[in-house]
């Protein structure tokens, strides 16, 4: 039996103001023309594919390694570090002194916290639930970086990184009906909204634990932005389910609001309280990072039959348009991440103006037959290696043995 005791008033969070903005940004007549960033020649390629392949070797050489203690792993995710430097200098140009100051922060350190803190919460979670829990973690802890705030593991990064492996296994489980779900998915967001209700099952009873964390971190009443922002991607999410479906939906606002809204909460959580100017960052970031995703996954959502900015085109047109005005956001989301940082987050800054080009570029790659020839071409010459390389690379990397090995090094 439900027991709702209470309900919380949550604030309104003018994101439709940021969706607007950010669609208008997507719209501008110069996002019709490709922004591309630094060209590689063949020659620097092959040296990118060098220091990729030496990176990869000095991988599995830790992995068979085995440390037994703390002190062991740490000192394999230095050697790691020391042997990724030569690849982000050829990759990106980045300088030593700027990789220097990014491991000072300490967040190669709280990742490794956040693998260890989620195995003790719940010894049931798997390598991939870790890991894709993982990725949420580092937006968290560069979001630290650029709000000012120090590199940590807290209890509200823990308790949402960790809220959507068991909301999405959940939802993607096809023994489980569609009633089901969507009672699931109410439930759920009334707990957000404040309401103690009795958890009907172990995941309900996980996911009371987290909501209860991020409560402990940051009450309801001192707080309220925080929780109106889970609430907007709890919506965000429960919206993005219409891709699914075949009816007249406006595919551009779901995937921006889906994206921004995810990282806005990041930003509630790290910091409890938010600028327009920080809000409106981490809403275009968000909607970038839904985008890549979304590029990445072209293929596979093409098959499955979710409609997205890239898949809904692939097969009946060239992705050229789509993936240019990307690059155009890009570039935008990158003067607002600039002017929305702490003087701290230099190196981050620095690293992400460099590293944006060619991930977009890598990443389109991967779909280059999707785009047309002229595309394509520019595409491989934007790559910091070559489309096919990567795409043996990935092969390799395929599979959970790599990944939980390098789990294990936290």
């Amino acid at each position: 039996m439900d027991t709702a005791t209470h309900s919380q008033t949550i604030v309104a969070l003018p994101l439709h103001e940021h969706l607007a903005r950010w669609t208008a940004t997507w719209w501008d007549e110069a996002a019709a023309q490709p922004t591309w960033g630094r060209a590689y020649t063949p020659a620097e390629q092959r040296a990118c594919e060098e220091q990729l392949e030496h990176l990869l070797r000095a991988t599995a050489a830790e992995l068979q390694r085995a440390p037994r203690d703390e002190a062991e792993r740490r000192a394999a995710r230095a050697r790691l570090m020391a042997a990724a430097a030569p690849l982000a200098g050829a990759l990106l140009g980045v300088e030593a002194h700027t990789l220097d100051a990014l491991a000072a922060t300490g967040l190669a350190d709280a990742a490794a916290e956040f693998v260890r803190e989620a195995r003790r919460f719940d010894p049931a979670l798997t390598a991939e639930d870790i890991y894709q829990a993982s990725r949420n973690v580092w937006t968290m802890n560069a979001m630290q970086l650029v709000l000012g705030r120090p590199v940590r593991l807290t209890p509200a990064i823990l308790a949402y990184s960790l809220l959507y492996p068991y909301t999405d296994n959940y939802l993607d489980d096809p023994a489980i009906t569609a009633a089901e779900k969507a009672a699931f998915g109410e439930r759920f967001g009334r707990r957000l909204a404040g309401e103690a209700l009795q958890p009907r099952g172990a995941i309900e009873a996980l996911i009371d634990s987290l909501v209860a964390m991020i409560e402990g971190q940051f009450p309801r009443a001192a707080h309220p932005e925080v929780y109106a922002a889970l609430l907007a991607i709890h919506r965000a999410q429960a919206e993005s389910v219409a891709l699914l479906g075949r009816g007249q939906v406006d595919v551009l606002a779901l995937t921006f609001a889906k994206g921004g809204a995810s990282v806005v909460a990041d930003g509630y959580l790290v910091a409890g309280t938010l600028t327009t100017a920080q809000v409106d960052f981490l809403y275009g970031y968000g909607a970038l990072t839904q985008l890549i995703d979304d590029l990445e996954d072209v293929e596979q959502d093409r098959r499955a039959g979710l409609a997205t900015v890239f898949s809904s085109l692939a097969g009946r047109a060239p992705l050229d348009g789509v993936t240019t005005r990307t690059l155009y956001l890009a570039a935008q989301m990158l003067r607002c991440m600039a002017a929305a940082s702490a003087k701290s987050a230099a190196p981050l800054c620095d690293l992400m103006q460099r590293a944006i080009g060619p991930t977009l570029a890598a990443t389109a790659g991967r779909a280059r037959r999707l785009h047309s020839p002229s595309f394509r071409r520019a595409l491989e010459a934007h790559a910091p290696c070559r489309c096919a390389f990567m795409e043996k690379v990935q092969r390799r990397l395929q599979g959970a043995r790599w990944l939980e090995a390098l789990l294990d090094l936290a």
